[in-house]
């Protein structure tokens, strides 16, 4: 089974093609070749350490939301 991760871009280094992201407070990088066109305040789904897919604003704070609530049971 594999599992793709929600998270905030907190910044980005186009030129290596790197950007760094919130998993509600656990921050790490995420390579961008996948989803070149990501901005910095996209929500995001990360599988494998690359950006999979770029949410939309609602749903990504939703999903992000229910994933805090899934660790904390």
């Amino acid at each position: 089974m594999c599992l793709a991760v929600p998270g905030r871009v907190e910044r980005i280094d186009a030129q290596e093609q790197k950007a760094w992201i919130d998993y509600s407070g656990v921050k790490k990088q995420a390579s961008l070749m996948l989803c070149p066109q990501t901005n910095a305040g996209d929500y995001v789904l990360v599988h494998a350490g690359f950006v999979i897919q770029i949410l939309d604003a609602d749903y990504g704070a939703e999903l992000t939301a229910l994933t805090e609530e899934l660790r904390n049971v």
